[in-house]
């Protein structure tokens, strides 16, 4: 698409010097205000060429994006039972997690026998291998997996998000 709309940008102005050259050798004479009027069509033309490649491009991915929201909507809703708020006590872990989960009802297991308790004001890291279940952890953490069993969740019901790296 770019190369597209190098070859129209150049082929606009072209096509504007040609019109002139073509004007001297057969009229002999142009005027000051034609030039202008030239250059201000082309300029028009190069403008809307510009949004045209810019439209194209849009319309290009628009598929995979279209696949991608799909894929998103088809999923199951995000279970409803999973997240308990945390208790005021000062020694209770503001996160808890404990059990299995999996991504859809009934499947199996994405994360196994987790026991995780994070303490208020703790800083944690989560590190690990490709395809280790660290995002589902994290998805997890906020009661977007359904649980397995007696598995359960603690954690803050409001104030947290979670980006994925792929939309």
């Amino acid at each position: 698409v770019g190369l597209m709309v190098a070859n129209m940008h150049s082929m606009t102005w072209l096509m504007a010097l040609s019109g002139l050259c073509g004007c001297l050798v057969l009229g002999g004479r142009v005027k000051a205000r034609h030039l202008w009027v030239v250059f201000q069509i082309m300029s028009s033309l190069q403008a809307s060429l510009g949004l045209i490649s810019r439209g194209l491009r849009k319309a290009v991915g628009l598929p995979a994006a279209l696949a991608r929201l799909e894929h998103f909507l088809r999923q199951p809703e995000r279970p409803c039972d999973v997240l308990r708020a945390p208790q005021a006590r000062a020694e209770a872990p503001a996160v808890q997690v404990c059990g299995s989960f999996t991504f859809e009802e009934g499947s199996a297991a994405a994360l196994c026998n987790v026991d995780l308790h994070v303490a208020r004001g703790e800083l944690v890291a989560v590190l690990g291998a490709p395809g280790a279940g660290k995002s589902a952890l994290l998805q997890a953490m906020l009661g977007e997996l359904f649980p397995s069993g007696l598995a359960h969740v603690v954690a803050p019901t409001s104030g947290i998000a979670y980006a994925a790296q792929v939309p």
